[in-house]
């Protein structure tokens, strides 16, 4: 059981940037990534089509035979995560509640900001949470859904990004001590929105912090892998996408090797 792979599945590429975390915490665990391409992307479908797409890419990474599930997408984690735990039985963590813990961490905090897709900003799910653990806390949610495009595009030190950003986050400014980067595919522009908010606001990345959550589970499950040779990674998409290329270069370390594999659309 021990020795079995990580699934990680997301709507696309963004997820890369959990992978690439847990493979740096993680070094000697086998991992097996799937992105559902084809359908991407799940921050504009309807919760039945999210959660659709969730049970069926979890059904895929088991059947590769997996120890753990992590859901790296915030979208399927705000929709789709207690409908998947009610359904198998296999640990599940999404990306959500391990940005939220390293949230509230910060003392200082008062106001969280939240931004990422419009189905995760409109589920709600961050504002629950959050005010479930301290109903005191102020949360301000943004959806920010021309990032993902804009990165995959590759125009991240563009001025099109510069006056995105400015026209999505000015009125956070000055009205939060944290800000929750929603989306898996953030962490790219992770830099220049500290830069945007001169260094004042503390900002999460769900990718570290769920990274770090699987790492404390398996060491609290006794689930590390015994072996002493760095594992392997498989990495599924449902279609060829262009920008895989160019995300590779900005997330994966060429230190570790992967296999690619393009299995096609699996609701056929």
């Amino acid at each position: 059981m021990e020795n079995l792979s990580i699934g990680v599945f997301d709507s696309g590429v963004g997820g890369l940037t959990v992978l690439s975390e847990l493979i740096k915490l993680l070094p000697n665990e086998n991992f097996i990534y799937f992105g559902d391409i084809a359908h991407l992307p799940y921050g504009s479908k309807s919760s039945e089509a999210i959660k659709k797409f969730s049970f069926r890419n979890t059904a895929f990474l088991i059947e590769k035979g997996i120890k753990l599930l992590v859901v790296a997408c915030n979208t399927s984690t705000a929709i789709a995560l207690d409908y998947l735990k009610s359904i198998f039985n296999i640990p599940i963590i999404g990306v959500i509640e391990p940005a939220v813990e390293e949230a509230l961490s910060f003392s200082f905090a008062k106001s969280i900001g939240v931004i990422g897709t419009k189905a995760t900003v409109n589920s709600n799910k961050y504002k629950e949470i959050i005010n479930s653990k301290n109903k005191n806390i102020n949360v301000i949610q943004k959806a920010t859904p021309l990032f993902v495009p804009l990165i995959e595009e590759g125009w991240i030190n563009n001025k099109v990004m510069d006056i995105v950003i400015d026209q999505y986050l000015c009125e956070l400014k000055n009205q939060v001590d944290v800000l929750i980067l929603g989306c898996t595919h953030y962490p790219i522009i992770k830099r220049k929105i500290e830069n945007y908010f001169e260094g004042k606001v503390k900002i999460v990345d769900s990718s570290q912090s769920t990274s770090r959550i699987v790492f404390n589970f398996l060491e609290k499950n006794n689930y590390f892998n015994n072996s002493n040779i760095r594992g392997n990674v498989k990495i599924y998409f449902s279609d060829d996408s262009g920008c895989f290329n160019l995300m590779e270069k900005l997330i994966l370390n060429k230190n570790y090797g992967y296999e690619k594999i393009v299995i096609g659309d699996y609701t056929n």
